[in-house]
């Protein structure tokens, strides 16, 4: 990779100094609690929750909502039992007083069974959102035209952390919240008819104000919350990359420290807007009990229940206790789920963010601004059938504007083996990432001819892709494992001068998941890519310094199978020895002094001459 941003550090030189800029930004963006988020919040539910959606959370949805209702009904029962055993145990009736003890096992052990099962569907449902919402990610931003543009944006910080991190986060949040009030405006429109049969419309209205009261409360302090969780989530992600990039340089590590400085920062934040919110919660939820006996004290004092026995009046009390209190406990648990729901909208608006990203590059796909390649089925050149590539009259610059290649035209016709050299940050990963359809051009097309289309492309990277499974799974990357017999195996290892890993092996079906990073090395990793090529046989290969970490020797043997394989090579890379290997040369100079004499120039000239 050369361009000029990519061999910049992905943080600040000093994080901690930028934080201003990052709370602007933050304000700008707009990732509080407010009508945006329930807009992105709107949409991840439609998305999560569609009918057609495989597994959608729709269903485990409605199942919770039945099994909770159920429960509630346990639940109402449950609370109702210590005021039967007052009204028992005051006028000692040891008969009722064993009817009491049997039916309470029962309800009790209901309630129990009622609880878990309730907990048990919030996980199924759990599970079910982050799974929807995940593979319905991945479908849409794992495309060739939407991966590159999004992960080159400044502003979508932490691809990765978003898909992987933050919709598990989500989803987690997502289900404590709605498991506490999926039910509760029922409940509440229920125990108020019932405290108000008690205690009159002095106890639900005490009740109501007393809910409105710490709701005003909560919500004054929860915006800052919200901000703060997203900022720290946006460090999190910054921190766990200087700490990747860590290679025991002091540079490195300033630069991992520095953000461990923000980091750090950003999370004291949490903890200090925190404070004032669970006050707030942990008051209301002190004061509610006390509440409850406030409110039927009224009517006991005004005489209404003077006509009651002692026993009668103490089970009546009981009862309105457990049903103002419970009524007070569903406001409070609204209340309550204020942090939770201050943390959801900076979770929400994290993926929102990506949606909506990933909106505005289709939108930009619809309008013709992305990567310009096209087929045509006319050969290239007089030859029958012949095929290639046209760069027609393209430039190229880099995401800050600067200026890589002007106004390159070059044809590439099959068997034709280009070499593109030039220094670090001339654009030579950029045209290859322009003919592999990842990268818009500022100008001009890159034209498929003939018989070569975009899928009869390979590209090996300098730093292989290895995918987690077996040595047969290597080699069959993106194909099936069973598409690559044993026979196959054998020779194309051979001829990348890897048969010994078959030896190294238990067996070629062994799943070694993420070990193969540690069985390999360097030069075995770019061999065993290329041995890849050679089992696929593309009719491109374009190859970004793939064999930098082989030697001469190898390399050589590399180049001579893939082109007796009948395979065009397009090369980036700086050994002469590659020179034999090639039949044209295109140099790009980039910008070589302050007046840009030479800026986005190239040479194109045959090999030897």
């Amino acid at each position: 990779m050369d361009t000029p941003t990519e061999k910049q550090h992905l943080l600040p030189a000093d994080p901690v100094a930028s934080v201003a800029a990052l709370e602007e930004e933050a304000v700008r963006q707009r990732h509080g609690f407010n009508l945006l988020f329930l807009r992105r919040l709107y949409r991840i539910v439609c998305i999560t929750f569609h009918p057609k959606l495989h597994g959608t959370a729709l269903y485990f949805y409605l199942l919770l909502l039945l099994v909770a209702g159920a429960n509630e009904v346990a639940v109402f029962y449950a609370g109702n039992v210590p005021s039967q055993f007052f009204g028992v145990l005051l006028v000692k009736d040891v008969h009722k007083l064993n009817v009491v003890i049997g039916r309470s096992v029962g309800i009790l052990l209901a309630a129990t069974i009622g609880k878990s099962l309730v907990n048990f569907v919030a996980g199924l449902f759990e599970y079910r959102l982050r799974d929807g919402l995940t593979r319905h990610l991945h479908r849409r931003f794992l495309q060739p035209h939407i991966f590159y543009p999004i992960v080159s944006r400044n502003d979508i910080d932490n691809v990765d952390q978003r898909i992987a991190q933050d919709t598990d986060k989500f989803a987690n949040t997502f289900r404590l919240v709605f498991q506490a009030i999926v039910i509760s405006p029922f409940i509440i429109i229920y125990y108020t008819v019932k405290t108000w049969q008690v205690s009159g419309y002095l106890g639900p209205l005490l009740s109501l104000a007393y809910f409105i009261l710490f709701a005003i409360l909560s919500r004054l302090v929860m915006s800052p919350v919200t901000k703060a969780v997203f900022m720290k989530e946006r460090h999190e992600g910054l921190f766990r990359e200087s700490v990747a990039m860590l290679r025991g340089e002091t540079k490195e590590q300033t630069v991992a420290n520095h953000a461990l400085d923000a980091l750090i920062h950003r999370q004291r934040n949490v903890v200090y807007w925190e404070l004032p919110l669970t006050f707030v919660n942990n008051f209301s939820s002190y004061l509610g009990s006390i509440t409850s006996y406030l409110i039927i004290a009224i009517p006991i004092y005004n005489g209404r229940y003077d006509h009651l026995s002692p026993a009668e009046l103490t089970e009546l009390i009981s009862q309105h206790g457990f049903m103002s209190m419970y009524l007070i406990f569903q406001f409070t648990t609204i209340v309550e789920q204020a942090v939770r729901f201050a943390e959801l909208a900076g979770f929400t608006n994290r993926i929102g963010q990506m949606l909506e990203a990933i909106d505005k590059q289709e939108e930009k796909e619809k309008e013709g601004h992305g990567p310009h390649v096209h087929i045509v089925d006319e050969p290239l050149s007089d030859s029958k059938d012949a095929g290639g590539i046209r760069f027609d009259n393209v430039t190229i610059a880099s995401p800050t504007g600067q200026l890589l290649i002007d106004h390159l035209t070059l044809d590439l016709g099959l068997g034709q083996h280009l070499l593109i050299t030039g220094a670090n940050g001339t654009g030579k990963t950029s045209l290859l990432r322009v003919l592999c359809g990842l990268w818009p051009t500022t100008t001009g097309d890159c034209v498929y001819y003939g018989e070569l289309q975009p899928h009869h492309v390979q590209l090996l990277p300098q730093q292989p892709y290895i995918v987690a499974g077996s040595l047969r799974d290597q080699l069959a990357y993106p194909g099936a494992a069973h598409t690559v017999s044993d026979a196959t195996l054998q020779h194309t290892l051979t001829s990348a001068g890897l048969d010994y890993l078959l030896l190294k092996v238990d067996s070629p079906d062994t799943d070694y998941g993420t070990e193969w990073t540690r069985i390999l090395s360097p030069g075995e990793a770019q061999r065993l890519a290329f041995a890849r090529l050679l089992h696929h046989r593309p009719k491109l290969a374009v190859l970004d310094e793939a064999t930098s970490a082989i030697d001469e020797t190898a390399e050589g043997m590399l180049y001579r199978h893939a082109i007796d394989a009948g395979i065009t090579v397009v090369s980036i890379g700086h050994r002469e020895s590659l020179r034999a290997f090639h039949t044209r040369e295109l140099h790009l100079n980039g910008t070589r002094n302050e007046q840009n004499a030479l800026e986005g120039s190239y040479a194109l000239r045959a090999i030897g001459t």
